[in-house]
């Protein structure tokens, strides 16, 4: 599977890969199994490193994904993305995605491992659904 996910018990975290090419169908059925996770569920915040694969998803592809499957499976649990690009698709994508997913997760887009899981580490994910991490990232929503 081109997306996968392991989940770092002590920190709480979920740890998502790409690799080889990603289509809308994986693209969807990743979220399918990863909101169904009950581990996954309460950690709450992913890092998602979308480096080095290819990505043939569309934005029209991830906003149907997000309408018909993370947003019935996650419903109003908040959720923390950090997502690692290196490439001007990837970031393009993951844009998409945090504006697609807005109201209902926070995302941060970087280009440094270190920088992502530090973001992520900053906070717990409030269980209200509001949220006290500063505002002012560029390509936070």
């Amino acid at each position: 599977m081109p997306i996968s996910y392991t989940i770092d018990a002590q920190r709480k975290v979920v740890c998502v890969k790409w690799s080889g090419t990603v289509t809308s169908a994986e693209f969807a059925e990743h979220y399918r199994g990863l909101l169904t996770d009950e581990v996954a569920d309460a950690c709450r915040r992913c890092v998602a490193d979308l480096r080095g694969c290819a990505i043939e998803v569309t934005g029209a592809q991830v906003q149907a994904a997000i309408q018909s499957v993370v947003r019935p499976l996650l419903g109003s649990r908040p959720w923390r993305s950090a997502i690692i690009v290196t490439d001007p698709v990837a970031f393009g994508l993951s844009r998409q995605y945090a504006a697609y997913s807005q109201g209902f997760t926070r995302c941060q887009i970087f280009s440094d491992e270190r920088e992502a899981l530090a973001w992520l580490l900053v906070e717990s994910v409030p269980t209200d659904g509001s949220s006290s991490a500063p505002a002012g990232r560029v390509a936070e929503r």
